[in-house]
């Protein structure tokens, strides 16, 4: 009778796990999923930034109380521009969780980027005192130092970033631009190269890469990196002007005089883009556009630097439109000196 007994327990006991087991199987796949979608925002937010807000709301429909869903939300607007909601969503975070590190570095890059420099200092200390050891610290320092214009503590302090975390992409783009405030061409253009997924998605970022990879005689490669930006960004002169001298470095010059002239329509009064124009006309044989475009450099800038340049160009530039009169000028004078020396015999 015991035997029995212990074996319907025993039967029991099966029948409640094997329920146990079908009752949890949907929850173990949600959070399958839910850990899946997380991993595949997270990635989305570097490699394709346009699918990574719609998947941050998915997560967030999931589960509007996890501080991780609502600091991706928030991430996935500060990537595609929106300050305000990603502020608005990282205060939720850190309303729920104070040192919750992500969100604190999120608020303190957003602070950083001039909306209040003093509070963004005071969260940088903050990290500084709860995680000391962190390498997003010491990020954090390289960028306050940057903005201070202190660029060998910036220096320091990314590299210390590195020595904690190798993989620390914005360590190498804060060092980048330290290096470039500091003349460091090479060694700027080198880590913006380590830094790159940082920085693909942004066009100011771009653009000093480039400027880098010009200084350094990396033409080709400074014209693949500005169309980039120029993509991303058609109204920036900047891009436009550096992308025009890579391109005349590269004797590209019929697209040259493209970006020059794009960067003109944003910039008219810039004397130097009517300058460089005017030397890609010469080079295409454009010579009336290249006197024209001479001609407003020397009114928009008053440099008398190029002034032998110019008159040089010019005065071949008449010659070839005034050939004849030069010949008929050496005719009339051959001439005259002809008839002079036969009247003194």
């Amino acid at each position: 009778m015991k035997q029995i007994k212990s074996s319907r327990n025993v039967q029991l006991s099966l029948l409640m796990l094997v329920m146990l087991g079908l009752l949890t199987m949907p929850i173990q796949a949600q959070l399958e999923e839910t850990d899946s979608l997380t991993n595949a925002t997270i990635t989305a937010l570097v490699d394709a930034p346009s699918t990574a807000l719609d998947m941050a709301k998915a997560l967030y429909t999931l589960d509007s109380t996890n501080s991780q869903h609502i600091y991706l939300l928030a991430k996935a607007h500060s990537v595609q521009g929106n300050e305000a909601m990603s502020n608005y969503y990282n205060e939720l975070v850190l309303q729920q969780d104070s040192l919750y590190l992500p969100a604190l570095i999120l608020k303190s890059e957003h602070e950083l980027q001039g909306n209040d420099f003093a509070y963004a200092k005071g969260l940088v200390n903050k990290i500084n005192r709860f995680f000391p050891t962190s390498a997003s610290a010491h990020y954090l320092n390289a960028k306050v130092a940057l903005a201070e214009k202190q660029m060998p503590e910036a220096m320091t302090e990314a590299n210390k970033a590195l020595l904690l975390d190798s993989n620390c992409k914005e360590a190498y783009v804060v060092l980048a631009l330290a290096e470039l405030k500091s003349g460091r061409f090479a060694e700027a253009a080198s880590h913006f190269e380590n830094g790159y997924i940082i920085i693909q998605y942004q066009a100011q970022y771009l653009n000093n890469y480039a400027v880098c990879l010009l200084e350094t005689k990396q033409f080709t490669k400074a014209s693949s990196v500005l169309q980039l930006a120029s993509s991303l960004d058609s109204t920036n002169y900047f891009i436009y002007f550096n992308k025009g001298l890579a391109e005349y470095s590269s004797d590209q010059f019929a697209d040259a005089q493209h970006s020059f002239d794009h960067a003109l329509r944003y910039a008219d009064s810039l004397p130097m883009l009517h300058y460089l124009r005017a030397k890609c006309f010469v080079k295409l044989n454009k010579y009336e556009e290249a006197r024209l475009d001479f001609q407003q450099y020397k009114k928009q800038s008053g440099d008398t630097s190029s002034s032998r340049e110019i008159f040089l160009f010019e005065l071949s530039y008449w010659l070839s439109r005034n050939w004849y009169v030069v010949i008929a000028l050496v005719v009339f004078l051959t001439i005259v000196f002809i008839a002079i020396r036969n009247r003194k015999r």
